[in-house]
């Protein structure tokens, strides 16, 4: 519980503080977190987690560890994490996306950039974190939440276009995801 009072601490800070790095400071506090917390994704009920999509038309499979937070506030949703890993160890390939928002309420839905007022945001970290792509620079990214709670996890859709700060765009199509509820 305390990481959630930290990550919601996080988006309200005063000093100055860009919303873009706001969120890079949250992000690297939570995927610190997934991978200091986290193991292997497990068969629950049969079905299998999974974080799964593909760049450029080549399939990735980032399942080796997924997890989802979301942070509760005055009875709203205004934070939701979820992340892939490619395999274990420090500075692995991952990719995740976040919903952050103080006072908003998410809920099972589709979420672009534009539809949230850039609140959504997603991140593809390659090459030992030295090449990121992300949503923050386009607006065609978007993601689909079917269902969520503590005890079945996280289900949807993600798509649309990453660029890193040098302009290399990839393209995100057919990601789906399944992940597991995390406190860590």
């Amino acid at each position: 519980m305390w990481v959630i009072k930290l990550l919601l601490a996080a988006l309200n800070m005063k000093f100055m503080i860009s919303v873009r790095n706001k969120f890079r400071i949250v992000f690297a506090i939570i995927i610190a977190l997934f991978l200091a917390g986290c193991g292997k994704s497990k068969d629950v009920g049969g079905d299998e987690y999974y974080f799964t999509f593909k760049i450029d038309g080549q399939q990735m499979n980032f399942s080796d560890l997924t997890s989802f937070q979301m942070g509760e506030k005055d009875g709203k949703v205004p934070l939701i994490v979820v992340i892939g890993v490619k395999e274990p160890g420090p500075l692995q390939e991952q990719f995740g996306w976040s919903l952050v928002r103080d006072g908003a309420d998410f809920k099972p839905g589709t979420y672009t950039m534009a539809s949230t007022d850039r609140a959504l945001d997603a991140q593809y970290a390659i090459k030992k974190y030295t090449e990121i792509y992300e949503s923050d620079n386009t607006n065609d990214f978007k993601v689909t939440i079917e269902s969520y709670d503590k005890t079945d996890g996280i289900r949807g859709t993600f798509s649309g276009t990453l660029r890193t700060e040098d302009g290399k765009t990839v393209k995100v199509t057919e990601g789906k995801f399944h992940a597991h509820y995390s406190t860590a």
